[in-house]
């Protein structure tokens, strides 16, 4: 009977530890339980200023002249070419505009502009142009955001396909008028075709002055034209200190041009 018991024990010892080990062993093969977070992609101040010029440039329907990186150039084409260009569509990543020096509607990447300008020159946007979503998509849903919209006043003018910038430029610019009032829009219906006003807003305030943060020598310059402006000067003489600071350095000369333009809309707003 004791040899019984002492046999029993040992079994269920046994399997006691098979068991235990057995169970360990799925432990360690079941993958830990692990959340991703999605963390957007931080954006260097250059590619949000360039972002914010962009949408200015759209939303107010003025010509953009910039400097862009092709990156599958023509065979003899050189890769980086200055170009005129008209906006029809934006979103976070790419943009579709009217082309100059294609002559036709291409789609761009905005990490590839190198620099750009506003050119003040006003067109219009071809009212059997289609956006394509995959360029404009990525606003999502705005809700009751504050919104900035742009208004075209409708005409009787039979309208084609061919771009508007063919037109007298005088024409073109009594057809068009940017609407400054404030809207709220809580529906997703069109929200691809505003911008977000919090977030430009945000980035104008930042701003306090015109001038490059690093030393260039456009600066001298750049100093006599913000003088002359200031002073309500002759603006040819203002267009002429800005052409020295472009043969100077034409970077920081666009720097200085998108910012004070952003100070002197902000300073605008205050006083409408």
């Amino acid at each position: 009977m004791g040899w019984f018991i002492f046999v029993f024990i040992c079994i269920a010892v046994f399997l006691f530890f098979i068991l235990n080990k057995s169970s360990s062993r799925r432990k360690e093969k079941t993958p830990p339980h692990r959340t991703t977070a999605i963390i957007p992609p931080k954006r260097s101040s250059k590619e949000v200023e360039m972002h914010w010029l962009l949408d200015l440039a759209y939303t107010t329907k003025q010509r953009l002249t910039m400097k862009y990186e092709t990156g599958n150039p023509l065979p003899g084409d050189p890769p980086v070419k200055i170009r005129d260009i008209d906006m029809y569509g934006l979103g976070d990543e790419y943009f579709e505009a009217y082309c100059h020096y294609r002559c036709e509607v291409r789609t761009f990447k905005i990490s590839r502009v190198l620099w750009a300008r506003l050119s003040g020159e006003a067109y219009g946007i071809p009212r059997t142009y289609t956006p394509s979503t995959w360029v404009t998509e990525g606003w999502g849903d705005l809700g009751d955001t504050i919104l900035e919209p742009v208004e075209l006043v409708p005409t009787d003018e039979t309208h084609s396909s061919i771009p508007e910038d063919t037109e007298d430029k005088d024409e073109r610019t009594k057809r068009e008028r940017v609407s400054r009032g404030r809207v709220s829009y809580s529906g997703r219906e069109g929200t691809r075709t505003y911008a977000r006003y919090d977030r430009q807003k945000l980035f104008e305030e930042s701003i306090l002055t015109p001038f490059p943060e690093e030393w260039s020598p456009a600066l001298p310059y750049l100093y006599e034209a913000h003088k002359l402006e200031k002073e309500g000067a002759d603006p040819q003489k203002v267009k002429e200190a800005l052409k020295k600071a472009r043969q100077a350095d034409s970077d920081a000369t666009s720097y200085y041009i998108i910012r004070w333009s952003i100070i002197k809309k902000r300073h605008n707003q205050n006083y409408e």
